[in-house]
């Protein structure tokens, strides 16, 4: 927007003629990056009382948009923990609103699961869970990622320096000192044989 130079009256060259200012309606156009969703699941596992039958394992799963737009419908499914994780009474939306994650929120849940005896067998508990949520329209499809935690349920490690006892380490320990015993009861009392034999031979 501007104003051109004034023009002067004929009669009068020092009254200058009043003009119209002179605009310019284009748009400045402003380049924005493009949109690119993007969605990222980190899931840990701990054990909290224990890694036999009954005990559990509490299990913290943490979905992040890590892209430039807006995702919905924002869900973290875990079969193993029963389904859907995310429901407003058990996760935290940093967003506010439940199902929605601007970017760079996240949704934070914690899930407790029960060991059986196939996980004591089995040696640890493999699990794996989806966070997945919707671009807006015509951006792309759904995104996705996985997050994978794997918690041991085998036996405390026996410490640096210590052999694990066993009943049957216990009998062999038990059966060589027996043995020991006898070895020494057979030399004493042989050896008080002969002592006696040589002095019956000398008041002879």
């Amino acid at each position: 927007e501007g104003t051109p130079p004034p023009t002067f009256d004929p009669e009068d060259p020092t009254t200058p003629i009043p003009s119209d200012p002179v605009e310019d309606d284009d748009p400045e156009t402003v380049p924005t990056a493009p949109a690119a969703p993007g969605i990222d699941l980190v899931k840990t596992g701990e054990a909290v009382d224990g890694n036999g039958v009954g005990d559990e394992i509490t299990y913290t799963l943490v979905a992040t948009n890590t892209g430039n737009v807006t995702l919905t419908g924002v869900t973290i499914s875990d079969p193993m923990l029963g389904g859907d994780v995310t429901p407003a009474a058990v996760a935290n939306w940093s967003s506010g609103v439940v199902g929605t994650l601007n970017p760079g929120d996240t949704v934070t849940t914690e899930v407790p699961y029960t060991l059986t005896q196939a996980d004591i067998e089995a040696g640890s508990v493999i699990n794996t869970a989806v966070a997945s949520g919707t671009p807006p329209s015509g951006v792309s499809e759904i995104v996705e990622d996985d997050g994978e935690a794997t918690v041991s349920t085998s036996a405390a490690a026996v410490p640096p320096g210590e052999l694990p006892r066993t009943g049957a380490s216990d009998q062999l320990v038990y059966g060589a000192m027996g043995g020991l015993v006898m070895v020494l009861l057979g030399a004493m009392f042989v050896a008080f044989t002969r002592r006696r034999e040589e002095d019956e031979l000398a008041e002879s």
